[in-house]
């Protein structure tokens, strides 16, 4: 489901030290960023409480989705925020997404559970293997990997760059 075979995939890595604003995704650190400059967004006490609780253990339980895929299966109200939203992260960026989200509920606060886990998904990619305990998890062998890292935009002095797949190369070598 997340792999694209008409899109390019690359990697960068950089020197940490190079990094700002580098945070592990936890749900709390999330939340904090999120209601902070620029972003502004004021959730519902017990919606935070339980997607911090429950956003990665039980996302089929929030969203509706028969495991990781959105597709029918999903809620309604999950499947129509995640659209909107992933929609115009794709086309304006994330603080557009943001912006979008509190206009539609009321700055966050009247957002569902639900609606709530859309938002990260379709904002920030906080996709159903997210688990917000600041690791990554491998679906292959239901295990944590190792921690994850956000930052906020940064420059790209001294990163090495590796293309991992191109759907050119792929079809002159076939």
């Amino acid at each position: 489901e997340y792999i694209d075979r008409a899109c390019s995939y690359s990697l960068t890595v950089l020197p940490r030290e190079n990094l700002r604003g580098l945070v592990v995704p936890t749900w709390a650190s999330l939340f904090l960023q999120f209601e902070e400059h620029p972003f502004n967004v004021t959730f519902d006490w017990d919606v935070a409480r339980r997607l911090t609780l429950q956003g990665f253990s039980n996302f089929t339980g929030i969203s509706g989705c028969a495991g990781n895929v959105i597709n029918d299966t999903c809620l309604q109200e999950y499947l129509e925020t995640y659209s909107i939203l992933s929609t115009i992260m794709s086309e304006a960026g994330t603080i557009a997404c943001v912006e979008e989200f509190r206009g539609l509920f009321r700055n966050g606060e009247s957002a569902s559970l639900t609606q709530s886990r859309a938002f990260f998904h379709g904002c920030i990619d906080a996709n159903p293997l997210f688990t917000g305990l600041g690791y990554g998890y491998s679906a292959t062998n239901n295990q944590l990997t190792e921690r994850e890292y956000l930052a906020r935009n940064s420059r790209l002095d001294g990163a090495a760059s590796f293309s991992l797949y191109n759907p050119y190369e792929d079809v002159i070598q076939n």
